[in-house]
């Protein structure tokens, strides 16, 4: 083999090598197109929710003017063998009751519930299996304006008039109802606070009477507020009235003169007077005097002694 053939053989090798080489990679590697399909978004939801619930009654945006007490009704949907816990419904955002028999599937369900007066609300329902709760996408906006079918008027006291006679006060109203509804409570409300309650049955269309005793004179107003079954309602205006009862003053007792009792006045003892303590002379003094009496007697005896002597003959 010349120099010549042995470079050419040389260079065919290395051009088969290179081939071989980029085939086998493009085997092994995958391509990125392909990673990329594969790749699960974080955001991405990996499982759908197997319940779901549509709202029905009352419609969106309804009126309802029949009376409180509504029908909340909604269709429930499940997938697979899984079953429904419970339900909720909501009522501007609060629950507020649940529901009050067994939940079917696919079927209209309903959640009874009262409204306390009328007003605008939202309301929407919540449903619960073993593994999600779940609400409607969207609330349904209601109203509820229920025309007053009770009333109450105010009898007596009357408006500015002035009560006498006694603390003991009877209120007079009368009741009025529209329909079968039935009264279930009457308060009497004085200066907007309830301090009684009716201790008879009310009977409507006549004078019911509310007793109530006033602690002090002055000047009160009062009113009736009046439940049924379905509504409650109070008189269009307050009534003024002044109590000014008489009370006789208490008779002024005469203050007992208690008489200060006299106080002898104790003798003062008179201070015995001290001894005058007699001055003492200067022990000097005393013994110049008794040496000057030893001398005088000394010298009067040696003169006795003397004089008595016998004279010599």
């Amino acid at each position: 083999m010349t120099i010549k053939q042995a470079y050419l053989a040389l260079i065919a090798l290395t051009l088969l090598f290179s081939v071989c080489f980029v085939s086998f990679s493009n085997i092994d590697a995958p391509s990125a197109s392909a990673q990329e399909t594969n790749t699960i978004s974080p955001f991405q939801e990996t499982e759908p929710d197997n319940i779901s619930v549509s709202l029905l009654s009352p419609a969106h945006n309804a009126t309802i003017s029949s009376g409180y007490n509504c029908s909340f009704i909604f269709v429930p949907a499940i997938n697979g063998t899984d079953h429904f816990l419970g339900a909720s419904l909501v009522v501007n955002g609060s629950v507020v009751t649940t529901n009050q028999t067994a939940i079917t599937a696919y079927q209209n369900n309903t959640i009874y519930y009262k409204f306390p007066s009328n007003g605008t609300y939202t309301w929407n329902i919540g449903i619960q299996n073993t593994t999600n709760v779940v609400w409607a996408p969207a609330d349904f906006n209601l109203t509820v304006a229920v025309p007053d079918k009770i009333a109450v008027n105010l009898l007596s006291p009357a408006n500015a008039t002035t009560v006498k006679d006694d603390f003991n006060c009877s209120f007079v109203f009368v009741p009025t109802v529209d329909g079968t509804d039935k009264f279930t409570k009457a308060t009497l409300l004085v200066n907007g606070s309830e301090v009684a309650t009716n201790q008879t049955a009310i009977v409507a269309g006549q004078n019911n009477t509310i007793y109530y005793k006033f602690a002090n004179n002055g000047t009160y107003y009062w009113n009736i507020r009046l439940q049924s079954e379905s509504f409650t309602v109070t008189a269009p205006s307050n009534y003024n009235f002044t109590v000014a009862v008489y009370v006789a003053p208490s008779p002024t007792a005469t203050p007992t003169v208690t008489p200060t009792p006299t106080v002898e006045p104790t003798a003062t003892p008179t201070p015995t007077p001290s001894p005058t303590p007699v001055p003492t002379e200067p022990i000097s003094t005393w013994l110049i005097l008794i040496i000057a009496v030893v001398v005088i007697c000394v010298i009067l005896a040696v003169v006795l002694v003397m004089l008595r002597r016998p004279k010599k003959q």
